[in-house]
This record gives C-alpha cells, structure tokens and sequence, in this order.
C-alpha cells in the first residue's frame, strides 16, 4: 500500500497589474494574507493506517513558508509516523506556518484505523513441548505485528491417573506409573474476535523417568581401575548397592583381585513425590554386572613405585623394602656399596654422595614378569656436630624409634622401640639433636606418649633467634586425667613468648630448635609413660617455601567415615567444646569409645580430659593437650601444619581424616567464628575439576558439611590434628 502522501499544494501565482508609476512601494505587499492563503490550501486525508508525509516548508507566491506539526496522541508522530492500534483512534494534527514573523495555524481530524490481526497466525507463534517432565510456561499474551493480544489456557484430560495433572499456571503434577496425555486449548480474544489452537502433551511419568535414568548408565563390561558411579541422572536420584564391597565399593572403587570376579551392582532410581502432604519415594531397581580384572603388571609396579620415597637427608640405614602390596617382591642394589650397601647400611662418606640404587621387581603371580627402578639417594656427610641435624621441611616428626641411646638419661628403649623409664628410675631426660630449618616465626608442639595422673611427661623446646638460644618454654607437666594446666611465658633475652600452646618469635625469625622431655611416675609400683615421638610444627616465614605433594595419582573421590557429634549436645559447655569433640571424634574413628566413663555424651568425657581449668573456666582449646589425650592411648597423634591442599588430600587419601582450625569472619564457612575446630574427612573432584571438602562440622545440627574447596582455603588456618593410620 502506497504511502498517503500529502496532497500538493496548488500553486499559483498572483499577477500584479498596474502601471510602473512613481511612488508606488513593492513593500507593502500583504504577507499575512499570503501565509493564510498558503495554510488553507494544505489538506491531509481523514483516515490513514500508515505513515503521513509532513512537510517542514513550501514556497508559495515565491515565498518559502516553514511548517511545524504537532499531534495530540503517538498513534501519529510530529514527524507523520504511524502505528496502529487495536482499534481505531481519533487524532488531532495541527500545523503551524510561519512567514517573516506572521503564524497561520489549521487543524486536521484523522482516524488511524485498528490494525487487522490474524488470530490464528498469531497462535501459531506459541510453542509447547509434545513431551515433557517439568511444569510448562503458558504464555499469557501475545505479541504480535505490534499488538498484545490476551491467551487463557483450558485444559483438557485425555489419559492420567489420579495423580498426573496439569493446571491452567502450567504447573506439572508427575504420574506414577504411566504416562498422561493432555490437550492444552490456547484461546486469543482481541476486538471482540477469539480464536482457539490445541496442543497434545504428554507428561512422563515418574516410573518413565527412572526407567530413561537407568539406560543413561554406562558401565564397561570389565575393568581393573576405579569407575565413577552416577548419584544423580537429570532429576533421579541413585544410589548403588554391590555384591562383594571389598572388590568392588558402592562408590566404584576397585580393589586388586589376583583372579578375575565378576560383581554385580544394583541401583537404586529413585524420586519424591508429595501425596496427602506427606513426601513418599518411588523406586526402581536395576542390576548390572561387571567383571573384575586383575591389575596389569605395569599398573601394580607404578602403584608400589609411588609408595618407595627418600626424604630428606638419610643417615644409619635406610629401609629398603622388598615386599610389596599386590602380589610384587623386590631385590635392591646400590650402585656404590662403599656409601650405602644393598641392605640400606650407610657409611657416611667424607663428602655428600649422590647414589643410584637399583630396584628389581618380580611378579610373585606371573614369574615373567619384571622390571627395574632406579632411585637417587642423598647420603651426605656427617655435621661437624653430630648432635645437629639440618631439618628442610616444616614438621618436625621425631619418633623414639630416631633416638641416639647416648641421649637418653634414665630412659631405655622398650621392645617397640619406645621411650620409658628406666625399671629402677622414677624420672628420666632426652633431650634432642639441634633442628636447623627454614626461617620460621612460631611453632605449636606435641606429642604422643602413653600418661596417666600418676605417669606424666613434660615437652620443653628452645628456639634459636636473634642469635641466641631462648629459654626452655615449658608446656607443663602432663598426665591423662590429671589436671594439667598451660603457662604463658615470655624470654624477654630473645623476644620470644609462649601462649598457650604457640612459642611465638616477635619482630624477627628462628632459625632452629631444639627440646627435652621429663619422664616422671609417682613410684616404681606405677606403670611407665611411654614415648611415641615428639612433634614441633613449624609455621615458616619464608615467601617463596613450597612442599610438593604429588596428588596425580590419588582417587577423585575420598570420605573417610566416622562417627558424627554434635558438640551442643553437651549441655553447659557445649559452645567451648569443639576442639574436643573433633578430638573425640578422631578416636571414634580409631575404635575407640567412651560411653562407659560416667559421662552422657562421649566428648563431653573427653572434654574433661583435655580441659585446662585453670583458665577461662575451663579452656577446652589447647592444641596441643587435645593431641596429648588422642596419644595418650597408645596411637601417635601430634599437632601439625600443612602447607597445600595437596598435602591435606594426601593425607585424607594415605592416611585418613584430620582436625582443621578455621576462622571465618566474613561469612566464609556458611557462618561466622573467630575460632573452630572441624574434621576434614574427605573431596569429591567433579568432572569438571572443581572440588568439595567434606567435613564434619560439630558446630551444625547435622554434623556433616560440605564446602567448596575455596571456601576451606579461605578460612583454614593451616594447623591440624593429625592421627596416623
């Protein structure tokens, strides 16, 4: 359709008659009565559906006249744009001419005519699903060719049972067994006119979407590696049962067999429905099986191969194991038996030796199979003190079993290799070899020694700064069950302090350490403590410090189960107690229980064992007395600092759950708190990489918790409870 344009002005020109006299002035010509004329003789149509052509001037009488146009409604613009409305709409259009100061005005009536919609074509723009799951967006209006047209929806049953539903808002209610079939009627109203579109749905029911859930499960028909085991296809949830868990877990991780076994896991699909306001669950089970192969050779040699390390620097005799997990015997030899023969002996050479030591490996299933690894070993020179040791790494885990005899004052070695006192002695010394380290700015100490009222032990360290020794700090004379109190302390000397249970370096750094400790019993009659190890943890102070950890070959996914308490069970102490359930519940996870100490809760027991009532009424925080309990019954437990996620997920991989202090003062950890004491008990590593820490946390209801690995880098403060496997 042809714009309506604006109707062309008629032009004409105006001849002027009359003689050329003198005196007669062109001025006086009458320029109003021009612009009049030129106004009346504009027009515009009375009705239009599209754009009007408005002009901003003509030339009448060879004078230019400047037009402005003005509308009363945006059904048509000042400049002439058009947009129909659903209906017609009378507009005004006034325009104003203007001539060497003169304005002319003149109004127009016109009716923009309502826009013609097709209906039908308008539904056809509505679009639903033939097959859904979920609740259905049922569009309300239409937009379209510049109109808002209204949609109300009726729904029409063709087959359901008496639960599968779907209501005018869109909203699904799931069947349960069969699937459900309806047609949704869309009805457009607009001038009066209606028109109606079906669409044919059909809504899953819950069995459908177990049932799909199930077939979504890929599983190899053999495998010799672990396999990830799906907890949730789209909206069903899964959970997995097997037949021979110690072949195969329910989590899907795979155990060496020497014989190939076939197992068969069962999943459980499962989703939740709501009948009568109560929540139900529909299940549907589904069997697969696998078979279990043996690890190839090369797979149980790189497994072993991860587990043979040399730390540090070696001294006396290096362990050099020839048995191995996995059905694998070994033989050494050292390339330079003048330094380190093959049963590991060292003879410290004048100067620091590199030395290859040669690994065969035989597999005891298959005599063909055989390999050899080659180790490098640093065996270095003596100190020019022996009583020294250089200590590169940030925990210093000094077990009995590393001990020089000469050291040892009243003390002999038990047949476990042990520290206890001497049969006819009621207290005895070691003091230690002097640990130079890294730069370090405070350190936590602990230790694991079997106690009791009557049997104690005492832990005295000194640290090397500023060039001197400071004085022995003590952490008091400890027994399990008696009342042991902490001492802060300050060596004004070296401006040094200990508080609570951190031995802190003020304004500078040490540079080594070293300790003593006091075996003591009441009398002979009363049995020995007896000394598992010390440990000084280290806090380093050093920038560019790293411990690498190599986590390549560590499962995706670890939890370590144990026992969950909630520490505000307890009543009265429940708010101060978490450092001890976590105490308590590293026991638990060791076997250990406590319901038969006269106590309701077990931490609340344990409580009583690691308070300090001497302070704050009592303190039930001290890192290092919570470790002296966890030891005192006969396992190594210490206090430890940790320097990467990596090392915390091998420790959760190798050795177990572990003790973690957090602070959270912007809502980090889900709430807030100065100080807290949680287990990190395993990950899970998604495919995508990211990570979750699983915790238990004393302080929620449900104890079990889970925080993105950034949340738990952000609030760990690095210190840990540590109990060996």
């Amino acid at each position: 359709m042809k714009k309506i344009m604006l109707l062309l002005l008629v032009l004409f020109s105006l001849c002027l008659i009359g003689c050329s006299q003198e005196g007669n002035n062109p001025n006086e010509v009458d320029k109003e009565k021009i612009l009049g004329e030129a106004i009346e003789q504009i027009t515009l149509p009375s009705e239009c559906s599209k754009d009007i052509t408005l002009l901003e001037k003509v030339v009448y009488l060879d004078y230019e006249i400047k037009l402005e146009w003005t509308s009363n409604n945006e059904a048509i613009t000042n400049q002439g744009k058009v947009t129909p409305r659903e209906s017609d709409v009378n507009c005004v259009l006034k325009v104003k001419g203007t001539l060497d100061g003169f304005t002319k005005e003149k109004e127009f009536s016109i009716v923009v005519k309502g826009q013609t919609i097709d209906l039908l074509a308008a539904l056809d723009t509505l679009t639903i699903d033939e097959v859904v799951d979920s609740d259905i967006t049922l569009s309300s209006n239409i937009s379209f060719n510049g109109a808002n047209i209204p949609v109300t929806w009726i729904i029409e049953t063709v087959q359901s049972d008496e639960r599968g539903n779907i209501d005018n808002t869109g909203k699904v209610i799931l069947p349960l067994e069969e699937d459900a079939s309806f047609i949704l009627y869309a009805k457009a109203t607009l001038n009066g006119d209606s028109k109606e579109k079906g669409f044919v749905v059909t809504v899953k029911s819950i069995k459908t979407l177990c049932v799909e859930a199930s077939k979504k499960v890929s599983l190899p028909n053999s495998i010799n590696d672990d396999i990830e085991l799906p907890s949730k296809i789209d909206n069903v949830d899964v959970e997995w049962y097997t037949s021979n868990s110690e072949v195969l877990t329910k989590t899907g991780k795979c155990s060496y067999v020497k014989t190939k076994q076939t197992i068969k896991l069962s999943a459980a699909f499962s989703m939740d429905y709501e009948t009568d306001g109560e929540i139900d669950t529909y299940y549907y089970d589904a069997d697969y099986r696998i078979k279990v192969l043996p690890y190839s050779f090369e797979k149980r040699v790189n497994l072993v191969k991860d587990t043979i390390k040399f730390n540090g620097r070696l001294y006396g005799k290096v362990e050099l194991p020839t048995s191995f997990d996995y059905d694998l015997s070994g033989s050494w030899v050292s390339a330079n038996k003048d330094v380190i023969k093959d049963d590991g002996t060292i003879i410290t050479p004048s100067e620091d030796q590199l030395v290859k030591l040669e690994l065969t490996i035989k597999d005891d299933c298959d005599e063909n199979n055989e390999t050899k690894l080659t180790f490098e070993v640093l065996i270095p020179t003596r100190l020019d003190n022996e009583d020294e040791l250089e200590f590169f790494y940030h925990n210093i885990i000094d077990y009995t079993s590393l001990y020089s005899a000469s050291h040892l004052k009243n003390l002999k070695f038990n047949a476990q290799g042990k520290v206890v006192l001497d049969d006819n002695a009621l207290s005895g010394t070691y003091e230690s070899r002097i640990f130079y380290t890294h730069k370090f700015k405070s350190l936590v100490g602990s230790w694991s020694c079997i106690t009791s009222p009557d049997a104690t032990i005492e832990l005295e360290i000194s640290v090397f700064t500023g060039g001197k020794w400071s004085s022995y700090f003590t952490y008091g004379v400890w027994g399990l069950g008696k009342t042991n109190t902490y001492y802060n302390q300050t060596d004004n000397n070296t401006n040094t302090k200990m508080s609570v249970d951190e031995i802190i370096i003020n304004n500078g750094d040490a540079t080594a350490c070293k300790y003593r400790v006091t075996l003591k019993r009441n009398n002979l009659a009363t049995s020995s403590p007896v000394l598992s190890l010390v440990c000084l943890a280290l806090d380093i102070n050093e920038s560019d410090y790293s411990y690498p950890v190599d986590v390549s070959n560590l499962p995706k996914s670890v939890d370590n189960n144990l026992p969950k308490l909630y520490q505000y069970d307890v009543p009265g102490i429940g708010g101060s107690i978490c450092s001890a359930t976590t105490t308590t519940m590293l026991l638990k996870w060791k076997g250990y229980s406590f319901t038969d100490k006269g106590k309701t809760y077990e931490h609340e027991y344990i409580a009583s064992l690691v308070a300090d009532p001497g302070h704050n009424s009592p303190t039930y925080g001290n890192w290092s007395y919570n470790m002296a309990v966890a030891g005192a019954y006969g396992d190594n437990a210490y206090v430890a600092r940790m320097y990467s996620w990596e090392e915390v997920m091998y420790h959760l991989a190798t050795v177990g759950p572990m003790g973690a202090s957090i602070r959270s003062s912007n809502g980090e950890w889900g709430y807030n708190t100065n100080g807290h004491l949680v287990i990190i008990r395993g990950y899970r590593i998604s495919d995508s990489g990211s990570v979750t820490v699983i915790c238990n946390d004393p302080a929620v209801k449900s104890v079990y918790y889970e925080v993105t690995l950034n949340q738990f880098l952000q609030c760990w403060r690095g210190v840990s409870y540590v109990m060996e496997k």
